[in-house]
């Protein structure tokens, strides 16, 4: 299941998606792809303007959607997961990627074998980091929870996580959290004015393995780029039929 966390540093709720996110990777473990899609505010170091991503319309912050299906709080999420998680699948899906010469671009593949025939497909390749952050006061991230009694929050399935913002917490008294380490961010991507630019595939055949590439290219701000550790980003494949 492919779950994207809309969030941005100037959030001051965004923490909520945070725990959230990090409790459903604990408890699902590769059942979810997650990342952190961050448009809130066009000053974090990892924004992604509307145009250089899918177009889901979010103006909720923290909202978390999985298989692009409908908006959820971070809360409701554990509720669905399963539901969405046992939907059938039409292909399998391998993904692989390499770092160019000169760091500037990723050569990413995505080795697609359907389970039936004439299936018809659109492919688009993200490029998600973790362990993101610097010196500068932009990666800070604002807390709302910064002094919430954490008793309010016993009733959360992500109950661990969010305590960690809270007074007595890790992050506790701190708005915004300087030095604070970002996971899951989507830094680079092949969407174009909202659509992927990877050519759709079309007419695969049961259990024939087509591969798709493409080049995603590194082209982000300074900030950004200084704080980019190499093997820790990832290739994320999105594969969807080419009506969707």
């Amino acid at each position: 299941t492919f779950v994207e966390e809309y969030t941005g540093t100037g959030c001051a709720f965004c923490p909520r998606g945070i725990a959230a996110m990090e409790a459903l990777k604990k408890q699902v473990g590769d059942k979810a792809v997650i990342v952190g899609v961050h448009i809130f505010n066009n000053d974090d170091p990892m924004y992604i303007d509307y145009g250089y991503y899918y177009n889901n319309y979010c103006n909720s912050f923290p909202s978390v959607i999985a298989d692009r299906t409908s908006f959820q709080d971070p809360a409701s999420v554990f509720d669905t997961f399963d539901g969405i998680n046992s939907k059938p699948t039409y292909a399998n899906v391998e993904v692989s990627g390499y770092w160019n010469e000169d760091g500037t671009a990723v050569e990413a593949y995505a080795d697609i074998t359907p389970l039936t025939n004439n299936v018809n497909v659109k492919v688009a390749f993200l490029l998600k980091a973790d362990g993101l952050t610097g010196p500068e006061g932009e990666w800070a991230q604002s807390n709302a929870y910064a002094w919430a009694n954490p008793d309010d929050f016993l009733n959360y399935p992500f109950y661990e996580e969010i305590i960690k913002f809270t007074l007595g917490g890790e992050y506790g008294e701190k708005s915004p959290i300087e030095g604070f380490v970002h996971d899951n961010a989507v830094i680079s991507s092949t969407y174009m004015d909202c659509f992927t630019e990877v050519p759709a595939l079309t007419n695969l055949s049961d259990g024939k393995t087509t591969r798709c590439s493409f080049t995603i290219p590194l082209d982000v701000k300074d900030i950004l780029k200084r704080a980019i550790i190499p093997e820790k980003v990832s290739v994320v494949a999105i594969v969807t039929d080419t009506d969707s």
